[in-house]
């Protein structure tokens, strides 16, 4: 977050029906690629080398069993996450449910990730954006993302409004238009 304050302000929720809307600033959009790009970086080389990263590790070492099926997941889940961000800032939409959760579960990778590095793991390739305080602020400002997105999911959707009724005499007029 390299001390930018916009990037760290809140990602601002709201609901449409049962879609989510969240409005992410240029430096957020940013912040979440790089974050994103050395976590696929990373999740290539595992697969590679299957498990000489201490961040993957950590990640993934539950499943060793399915290590390289999970890695393989994940790199479809980034792309996928990727795609769903705007190229510079603004709105994302997450339609529904699972939609949500699959946000939910990157965000929540990437903070391990992040927590990871903070606790003196370095990033795969040099970037100066990559530090350790700016990690722990990632980690924070992530986890704030989240609750924000679980809280608004956890509103129900405002009720839809009825249609106006019509006048009588709006549907006579409308009737003798050529």
């Amino acid at each position: 977050m390299d001390g930018d304050y916009a990037a760290r302000r809140e990602v601002l929720w709201d609901r449409c029906g049962e879609k989510l809307i969240g409005i992410f600033s240029p430096q957020q959009v940013r912040m979440l690629r790089e974050r994103l790009a050395d976590y696929y970086a990373r999740v290539e080389r595992a697969l590679d080398s299957l498990g000489d990263d201490k961040v993957i590790s950590t990640l993934l070492a539950t499943e060793a069993d399915r290590f390289r099926v999970k890695l393989e997941l994940t790199l479809a889940r980034i792309a996928f996450f990727l795609a769903d961000l705007p190229e510079r800032g603004g709105v994302v939409e997450l339609h529904d449910a699972p939609h949500r959760m699959d946000w939910i579960w990157m965000l929540q990778e990437l903070r391990i990730a992040a927590a990871s590095t903070s606790e003196g793991e370095l990033p795969l390739a040099p970037n100066p954006g990559c530090d350790t305080d700016a990690s722990a602020e990632f980690v924070e400002w992530s986890f704030a993302v989240m609750a924000g997105l679980i809280t608004t999911a956890e509103c129900p959707p405002a009720p839809e409004l009825p249609e106006p009724d019509r006048l009588a005499g709006d549907a006579d007029v409308a009737g003798r238009l050529p």
